[in-house]
């Protein structure tokens, strides 16, 4: 007899290659995992998965196994999904990652008031400057900025927003204040950047048309909170999101540079996995979110 639930463990176990990471992305102890893999190995007499201290690998029987399950497993989501979504009102479990600073800013809010909306939802919420991989672990829902360039995930726009050129007084009052763009080549800038870009382009929309320019900089950053408090201590200027940018600016401790010159357009996305139905709890979720985004730019 076929056990639906022992293949899916099996076969998000092959595709995450952890315990951890099959046990996060299933919502399920690591324990829990282990035991349903050992059931599915001895109901087949076969060993599946070589299992060392830090890595997870199939076996050629448990590579076999894999490539016939897994579109199996992956229909019957579709088809899970595809009836969730016909449900009128969102129920169940929601997750959800993003930045510490994004959560803050616009998710708790709207987490709130659709908790108290829709009583048959539960969201779980995980904040991290890590890019996370929605598909491995399991997220309905995350966010990005810039172009998408994976393939795995689809996009809604949400509200867009700006952002500004900044700098501390001290800063400016040591190194002077940028008087054009093409000034910033001269400054520490300050870097936002994920793991593996060498080249960082700061972009703007100019009267001109859009530009591409190349800054420098000796401190590089993953996270546009860090940049800000960079900024904030003197390090250099930084190109920040307004919304994260202006408390600090209205307590004078960032000055904005290069205004009325060009604008920065901030184009944030909500992203979901492709390869599943949009359910009614995301869509639900996202148009919230961008009603609040809306009212509060």
């Amino acid at each position: 007899m076929i056990d639906l639930n022992e293949m899916l463990v099996f076969v998000k176990l092959a595709e995450t290659g952890s315990f951890i990471q099959a046990s996060r992305a299933l919502k399920m102890p690591a324990a829990t995992v282990s035991r349903r893999i050992a059931s599915l190995e001895q109901r087949l007499d076969v060993r599946l998965v070589h299992r060392t201290t830090r890595h997870v690998g199939l076996t050629d029987e448990g590579q076999r196994l894999f490539l016939r399950a897994a579109p199996v497993i992956r229909e019957a989501l579709e088809v899970e999904q595809s009836i969730l979504a016909m449900q009128p009102e969102p129920k169940g479990l929601l997750r959800i990652t993003s930045t510490p600073l994004f959560a803050k800013e616009f998710l708790s809010p709207t987490i709130a008031r659709f908790l108290q909306r829709y009583p048959d939802v539960e969201v779980d919420l995980v904040a991290t400057t890590r890019r996370v991989n929605l598909i491995d672990e399991g997220f309905d829902l995350g966010f990005r900025s810039g172009p998408l360039q994976d393939s795995s995930l689809k996009m809604r726009h949400l509200f867009p927003g700006q952002s500004v050129i900044c700098a501390s007084p001290d800063y400016i009052a040591q190194h002077g204040r940028p008087e054009k763009l093409e000034d910033l080549q001269t400054h520490d800038c300050i870097i936002f950047a994920q793991p593996g870009r060498t080249m960082i382009e700061w972009s703007f929309d100019t009267d001109k048309g859009p530009l591409k320019l190349p800054v420098n900089g000796r401190l590089k950053v993953n996270s546009l909170e860090l940049a800000c408090n960079a900024a904030v201590n003197g390090v250099g200027i930084a190109k920040i999101p307004a919304f994260i940018a202006e408390p600090e600016i209205k307590a004078n401790r960032l000055c904005l540079l290069l205004e009325g010159m060009a604008e920065s357009s901030l184009t944030l996305f909500a992203v979901y996995p492709a390869h599943r139905q949009l359910s009614a709890k995301t869509r639900k979720f996202i148009d919230l979110l961008i009603e609040h985004m809306e009212k509060n730019q």
